[in-house]
């Protein structure tokens, strides 16, 4: 057999598209060959690169592990089609794919609905029962917005505070909360080779915010929010992850705490995507950073900034673990992110048609007041309740899903320990005919005509207030009211706060009450 037809056959063989490729790519495969040294040192660099680099493309990876199978079982779905088509007449395969088509286009835009439902489905939930709303206690009066912009104020200009974070700390055998940010470099040279230098911890209960010497503490970490490179929290977190957790985990939120020996230690929320088909995030666990000296040999300090540029910094702490660190049993460190990816959930709480789109018939939504300045979820502490003690929860405040409607159809409390339970109060279920949180801005501006809100004044960060009032159990809101400057930023000269019965319309169940004297509120509400 000549050369020109074994060449024909093999052409035949392949087909057209085949040689198309191969055509193409043959100059690269010449030039590979010819300069094999060159590819193999520029394939090293690339395979350092990825490595010494791999939080650049770590949330590429997660991507993978979250949408590999559901693009797999849409490219399997189309094959099936094509394979039990590809004999069939012009007119049967084209009635097949118009079948096919919209299929497929509706598990696509039901994907998202189908993760969120298999969340919901997976949930530790305890429904409590009429009047077994647990009361909140340790109500912090400063907004996070307030605290941020006043520890800013005083701040120099190199210096910047990280976001404040509403935790617990014990002093002398006793729960007291604090707000806790750290005071970071602000210039990117100092964020390369400089460090975090000092925490405030500002008691949540304070009336008046006071920035005094023994709230601050003095500190070393080498690592935090915004410094950059391996400094950033983030890289030295994802650079621990295995490769199992690589292509399952995320760093989120950063918090700074004490720990069981009262030294602060920076704490990294990690977020974990379980499942395959349909994942969801959850709590998964946290990474624990620890200060360093800060007067260490030089020997010292390469031998941690190489171990950080290749491992990264911290110690994991698996969810199932936390039990076992008193510091961190109900302490705020659940990632907001898997908070709110639960509360979420809850529109199927109505039943499974219920997020359907031109349906939401008992569906929800959790409102974020356009002019509030934290959204939910709000830290708050409740008391025992059901087996749990007293402890932070990440609030929700769920509403009708149609904007317009304002009613309050349930409170959800989720442990903000990470702890698998998740507490619903449904008050529309027991007939308690409340506002919600979107509707209270409303009623203080309708209490005090006189007063001047507006730009200058408004209220923020609703929280809940549950008390027992003459022997029944009340929900009401407490508001701060924020003062704010002509660019709009929020400067408090004194602490304004008001009581909200949000099962009243108007403005005359608004209490304007005194921060200094919360023994009195009670008293007040009773009237």
């Amino acid at each position: 057999m000549s050369e020109a037809v074994r060449q024909v056959e093999v052409e035949k063989e392949h087909g057209p598209v085949y040689w198309l490729f191969a055509n193409m790519f043959a100059p690269v495969r010449r030039m590979l060959a010819a300069h094999r040294f060159a590819v193999i040192v520029l394939l090293v660099l690339f395979v350092l690169a990825a490595l010494l680099f791999r939080e650049t493309w770590q949330p590429a990876a997660v991507l993978v592990r979250r949408y590999a199978i559901p693009i797999l079982s849409v490219f399997l779905f189309l094959y099936v089609v094509r394979f039990a088509t590809k004999r069939a007449h012009f007119m049967k395969q084209v009635f097949a794919w118009v079948i096919a088509f919209p299929i497929l286009a509706g598990a696509v835009a039901g994907y998202e609905y189908y993760a969120l439902w298999v969340r919901y489905n997976s949930l530790n939930v305890t429904y409590l029962d009429k009047g077994e709303m647990p009361e909140t206690d340790h109500e912090r009066l400063l907004p996070l917005s307030a605290v941020h912009s006043t520890v800013k104020t005083n701040t120099g200009d190199s210096k910047t505070p990280t976001e404040p974070v509403y935790i617990r700390k014990k002093e002398g055998g006793r729960e007291t909360f604090h707000w806790s940010l750290a005071v970071e470099p602000n210039y990117w040279w100092r964020q390369i080779f400089g460090s975090i230098e000092e925490v405030w911890s500002l008691p949540g209960n304070d009336p008046a915010l006071r920035l005094s010497e023994e709230k601050k503490k003095a500190v070393h970490f080498v690592v935090g929010p915004n410094l950059w490179l391996a400094s950033k929290s983030h890289t030295a977190a994802v650079r621990t992850f295995d490769p199992l957790r690589f292509f399952g985990y995320e760093a989120h939120d950063v918090r700074f705490l004490e720990d069981d020996r009262g030294e602060v230690v920076e704490v990294v929320s990690l977020l974990r995507w379980r499942g395959y088909l349909a994942p969801y995030p959850e709590f998964g666990g946290v990474l624990i950073i620890r200060q360093v000296p800060e007067d260490s040999p030089f020997g010292d300090v390469f031998v941690r900034w190489a171990k950080r540029v290749l491992l990264g910094e911290g110690n994991w702490i698996p969810p199932e673990e936390i039990v076992h660190f008193p510091y961190l049993r109900g302490q705020n460190i659940m990632p907001y992110k898997a908070s709110e990816y639960i509360a979420e959930s809850f529109r199927f709480m109505g039943g499974l048609l219920a997020p359907m789109p031109q349906y939401h018939e008992g569906d929800v939504r959790i409102p974020n007041p356009e002019d509030d300045t934290n959204k939910q979820p709000y830290a708050t502490y409740f008391k025992a309740v059901r087996g749990l003690p007293g402890m932070l929860y990440h609030y929700f405040s769920l509403e009708p899903f149609l904007k317009g409607r304002h009613g309050q159809v349930a409170s959800i409390l989720i442990p903000a320990d990470g702890t698998n339970r998740v507490l619903v109060y449904p008050h529309q279920k027991y007939g308690e005919n409340l506002n919600g949180v979107s509707n209270i801005a409303g009623q203080i501006r309708a209490s005090r005509r006189d007063y001047k809100f507006g730009t200058e004044n408004k209220p923020s960060e609703h929280r809940p207030y549950v008390k027992v009032i003459d022997g029944v159990k009340r929900f009401f809101w407490l508001t701060t009211i924020v003062t704010t400057d002509t660019e709009g930023k929020i400067v408090i000269g004194k602490t304004e706060l008001t009581i909200t019965d949000p099962a009243s319309t108007s403005g005359e169940d608004v209490f304007w009450v005194d921060p200094r004297d919360q023994e009195g509120w009670v008293k007040l509400l009773k009237k």
